[in-house]
């Protein structure tokens, strides 16, 4: 390139040197020389700049080349996501749970597995948790109020979570729900994650495992007590008729604390044998006697109320026809080998008992044929209550011993069958009012069991040989602030007719028709209906009847009856 250059100029300088005298052609030569300059100096930077382009596309193609590979990569990682989400999907899907996100409004979100539609029939999605959840106004208020609450966590949110609902019930279904938070970067909670599982076939299961728990209980509770049954099932029989004639009366004639006294005893003796659908549809007659015991006047106003009763009753009457199929059907004929055969027998003896009288025979004679034939001691009548009581106290988590001390006195026991009957009430009565709860007694420094006693023994009263018997607890007594306190409230007796009454007096009052110290209604007591309805025996038998007791050492009931042969 250098001697190129060098043979340029030199031919340029012989035109010079034999031109020199024209100075115009020596300035072009000169400038077309230092555009040749210009030029290569040009070409040279292009080529430089043309070597470096070459590199950068280079790079370039290198660039593209890792971008093709990097979207591959994210077109897979995209496609595995993909399948990933649907994977999870599926398994929420066919978990048999439902899931779904709840926002602050408590509106379902987008976040829903297809088992929640089925659960609760119906598509959750952008409906209120309270609307998906079938929550009446209140309810649904206050469903809202906790949704609140959850995601303001003024309290955790394994506090609160249980204050939730945390069951859903439609038609047979049975929805256990459980909730958990999802919570953003902050740590805040973003949503909610309800969980909702089908419990249907579990709790339909349990119910059959306790029914048949329930129904071995009461074929034990039959066995043990064979002849008691039996006598239970013939009163059942003997007050349903009673009741049906009482049912079938207008309504200024019916006697509504009688029909009370029949339930109460049906349903109290029924919980003994384990018959809990007869129990608990005597506590619904109970329910709806109840109204018109406590206002008669609502007889005169209320127009169904035959109807309505007659229903109550219906299913009360079914109840027990079915349980009573269903004992038989595992025990057999119950009446074979008892009431029926001895009532008969009874009624014989009683005609040649008759007979006997009618033709003079002497009275010693008399007397010592009944004792030999149908008198029975007293004592009987109250031994059955034995395992009843031990029974009850398991039922009600008590400990208790009942004792029996009786001198032996014949009787006609037919003639005490009603007392017998109602002896239930006093029995529970000292269970659920007077004896406490094992922890509560060894607190008080008493055996952790508790004490019921009967003693039966043959007293003078008015030169009369009387049966005394004294049913004794040695639970917490009774508190005549208490009573007092709930004879006013329940106006049994005014304030004037208060300051003259004396204690024995003011325990008196436990006997009086609807009475009761409890505010509530349970399975046991409540209703006002118990000792009343012993009372009632008692004077049908013209006997007497008080009541006694020491606080936090005990109570006693004593009655006298008369002796009937």
């Amino acid at each position: 390139m250098q001697i190129d250059i060098i043979l340029t100029l030199a031919e340029h300088l012989n035109h010079f040197i034999f031109d020199a005298h024209n100075e115009k052609i020596i300035n072009k030569k000169l400038s077309n020389i230092k555009s040749i300059f210009r030029i290569k100096k040009e070409s040279v930077r292009l080529k430089k700049l043309e070597s470096e382009l070459e590199v950068e596309s280079e790079k370039l193609v290198e660039v593209n080349v890792n971008n093709v590979q990097l979207l591959a990569e994210v077109n897979k990682n995209n496609k595995l996501l993909t399948i990933a989400k649907k994977d999870i999907q599926n398994i929420l899907n066919n978990l048999g749970q439902g899931f779904f996100a709840v926002n602050r409004d408590g509106i379902v979100q987008h976040e829903v597995s297809s088992a929640v539609a089925v659960l609760f029939q119906m598509d959750p999605t952008n409906r209120h948790l309270a609307e998906l959840l079938r929550l009446e106004p209140p309810k649904a208020s206050s469903n809202s109020e906790w949704v609140q609450m959850v995601f303001d966590e003024i309290i955790p949110f394994d506090d609160i979570k249980d204050l939730g609902e945390m069951v859903f019930t439609l038609n047979d279904l049975y929805i256990e729900l459980d909730y958990r938070p999802i919570r953003d970067d902050s740590g805040k909670i973003e949503k909610i994650i309800v969980i909702a599982t089908d419990k249907t076939k579990e709790k339909k299961y349990k119910e059959r495992a306790e029914r048949e728990a329930e129904f071995v209980k009461m074929i034990l509770a039959i066995v043990k007590d064979r002849d008691g049954f039996v006598d239970f099932i013939h009163d059942v029989k003997t007050i349903f008729s009673q009741l049906t004639i009482e049912f079938n009366k207008e309504f200024t004639q019916l006697d509504i604390a009688a029909c009370f006294r029949m339930a109460h005893t049906i349903k109290g003796n029924s919980g003994v044998y384990h018959l809990y659908d007869v129990q608990q549809n005597a506590h619904s007659l109970e329910d709806y006697l109840s109204q018109f015991r406590d206002q008669p006047a609502l007889l005169e106003t209320t127009n169904t109320w035959q109807t309505e009763i007659q229903a109550q009753f219906s299913k009360l009457k079914t109840s027990f026809d079915e349980a009573y199929c269903e004992i038989e059907s595992t025990l057999g004929k119950l009446d074979d080998t008892s009431s029926a055969t001895i009532t008969r027998t009874i009624a014989e003896i009683t005609n040649f008992h008759d007979t006997l009288q009618q033709n003079a025979i002497s009275p010693h004679i008399l007397s010592l044929f009944r004792d030999i034939f149908y008198c029975q001691s007293f004592s009987v009548g109250v031994a059955r209550y034995q395992p009843i009581v031990e029974a009850l106290a398991v039922r009600m988590e008590k400990s208790v011993h009942f004792e029996l001390r009786a001198e032996p006195i014949k009787v006609n026991l037919e003639a005490y069958k009603p007392f017998f009957q109602s002896l239930i009430h006093a029995f529970r009565n000292a269970l659920d009012h007077g004896i406490e709860y094992p922890q509560d007694r060894l607190d008080a420094g008493k055996p952790s069991d508790g004490q019921i006693s009967v003693t039966i023994t043959s007293i003078v009263k008015n030169d009369q040989p009387i049966i005394h018997m004294v049913i004794a607890d040695d639970g917490r007594g009774i508190n005549t602030e208490a009573v007092l306190k709930s004879a006013m409230t329940k106006q049994v007796v005014s304030h004037d007719e208060v300051q003259q009454l004396t204690d024995k007096q003011i325990l008196q009052l436990l006997l009086r028709s609807g009475f009761s110290t409890r505010t509530e209604v349970t399975e046991w007591s409540g209703r006002g209906v118990g000792l009343d309805g012993i009372a009632a025996t008692v004077q049908q038998l013209h006997g007497d009847i008080s009541i006694e007791t020491q606080w936090q050492k005990g109570t006693q009931i004593i009655i006298d009856l008369p002796i009937i042969k």
